[in-house]
């Protein structure tokens, strides 16, 4: 009897402990001894009952942390990883971006790719104004850029253009810390420029009834009573004269409509007190 009761328990058990499902929450999985563990790196884990709460890999260029990832997250651009692995920072100079693997030509033109600070990952960086690199390649620093030619000028991260210099300005190339690039270099007030300039002595004085008061600016219309000879000068007319826009010269300041109306009223009113004397 006593057999019979230690029997049926043990059956009891079994039934329970085989036909109850074990419920893994979110972040964990079932593992090969049958119990619910913390998800691994690099595996997504869903949670569920049994076998089915499983930990999934992670695709290619994506990644997750141990201890209890539900999700995977992408591989920084310029990082890449194969399925269930972490994500490892492309060799320097080169890239990744939309591309399912790091290769030199992914680095684009125009760019150089070095390692960020944190070495995981490289870091698409513009060539820097005034320089360009023509083709996508490997490149890792500024020094894969190439200077624009002088009188040529870009901003950063676009290919060096001819008329890329703007008017008022001269672009040469530099010196020193600035020799891998042109400098943009503003006229001296006064003073104009046409697009495509390479040396200083290309800025000439503002013509005759224009002037120019900024660096940089080019020139401007003479306004009305003023005059502008020319490059930096601007000069008001005369009190009771004035002038038209564009005016060169002092010459250009005239006497004002109301000045000779005062003018032609005085000599009228002279006129009349000499008749009435002379009657």
């Amino acid at each position: 009897m006593q057999n019979k009761i230690v029997l049926t328990l043990l059956i009891s058990s079994l039934f329970w402990s085989y036909g109850t499902a074990l419920t893994c929450p979110a972040g964990q999985y079932f593992d090969a001894n049958s119990a619910c563990s913390p998800c691994p790196a690099n595996n997504a884990c869903a949670g569920g009952d049994d076998s089915a709460a499983a930990a999934v890999p992670c695709g290619v260029n994506t990644e997750a942390p141990a201890g209890g990832a539900t999700t995977c997250t992408a591989c920084l651009p310029g990082a890449q990883s194969t399925s269930g692995s972490a994500c490892q920072a492309c060799i320097v100079g080169q890239y990744r971006g939309a591309a399912s693997s790091c290769a030199a030509g992914n680095c684009p033109a125009n760019n150089f790719c070095p390692l960020n600070p944190a070495n995981t990952a490289t870091i698409l960086t513009p060539c820097a104004a005034g320089s360009d690199k023509a083709t996508a390649g490997l490149a890792a620093t500024q020094a894969a850029c190439q200077a624009c030619t002088a009188g040529q000028y870009n901003t950063a991260g676009t290919a060096c253009s001819s008329v890329g210099c703007p008017a008022n300005n001269y672009c040469p190339r530099g010196t020193g810390t600035n020799s891998g690039v042109t400098v943009l270099t503003p006229c001296d007030a006064g003073k104009t420029s046409t697009a495509g300039s390479s040396v200083s002595t290309a800025c000439t004085d503002c013509a005759a009834g224009t002037y120019g008061d900024t660096a940089g600016a080019g020139c401007k219309d003479c306004p009305a009573n003023s005059y502008c000879p020319g490059g930096s000068t601007i000069t008001a007319c005369p009190t009771g004269t004035s002038s038209t826009a564009k005016s060169t010269a002092s010459t250009d300041c005239k006497a004002s409509s109301g000045a000779n109306v005062l003018g032609s009223s005085v000599v009228l009113l002279g006129a009349a007190v000499w008749g009435c004397l002379t009657i």
